[in-house]
């Protein structure tokens, strides 16, 4: 079982309860778990343990989760923040995404899609429950996105092609960061964007996207 760390951030105590007692059945973690029901509290656990994954609701009584999520990330940028909401509207989705969040999962999701989240953005991706994917990847977008359906193919930014053309080379978001004089956080938002935009699940299918549309250059061994 893999020792882990968790942060449970949500204003209602029947959902933290419930969230930590099917966690603790887990046949995967051995999970250490702290909960906070507002952003004070949560800021003072941050400020005191450094969480392998931070569990994040949208709405909190006094201050939203996706505010918080930007003040966690401001102070401990390598933190690893994952929301979970019962709201699925496109614009919170978006929002939480540009505050930094790894990923986006409702509530209604089973603990083993729970879990995989965890495995995923522990391991460096993204990932976002299918509701959530199939809300940012509505047709109408997609065709605003120049999106070709025949070659299906969309068109991403050059910067985008740039930072995949690294990721294909083995190149971490901290050696990308610094050979693009940008900030790690700014490459790990084009990575999430990239992954958004094209309905991919994570960095592995985003290269073998790159190479089927020829966005990389194969390098020689």
């Amino acid at each position: 079982m893999k020792s882990t760390t968790l942060l449970i951030i949500d204003d209602h105590r029947v959902v933290r309860e419930g969230l930590k007692y099917i966690l603790n059945q887990s046949q995967r973690f051995d999970f250490k778990i702290d909960e906070a029901e507002n952003a004070n509290e949560a800021l003072v656990c941050v400020s005191s343990f450094s969480y392998d994954i931070i569990l994040m609701d949208i709405k909190l009584r006094e201050e939203s989760g996706i505010d918080l999520t930007r003040q966690i990330l401001d102070k401990y940028p390598e933190a690893l923040i994952l929301a979970l909401s019962m709201h699925d509207e496109e614009s919170v989705i978006r929002e939480m995404l540009d505050a930094g969040a790894k990923g986006y999962v409702l509530k209604n999701i089973g603990s083993e899609e729970l879990e995989k989240a965890f495995l995923t953005i522990m391991g460096g991706d993204s990932y976002f429950s299918n509701e959530v994917s199939q809300k940012l990847m509505n047709p109408e977008r997609v065709n605003r996105a120049s999106y070709d359906f025949a070659r299906g193919k969309m068109l991403i930014t050059k910067r985008e092609r740039q930072i995949l053309q690294l990721i294909s080379e083995e190149l971490t978001n901290e050696e990308i960061s610094v050979k693009l004089g940008l900030s790690k956080r700014t490459i790990d938002s084009h990575r999430q964007k990239m992954l958004v935009k094209l309905g991919l699940k994570n960095t592995a299918g985003l290269i073998k996207f790159g190479m089927k549309n020829n966005l990389i250059d194969v390098l020689d061994a």
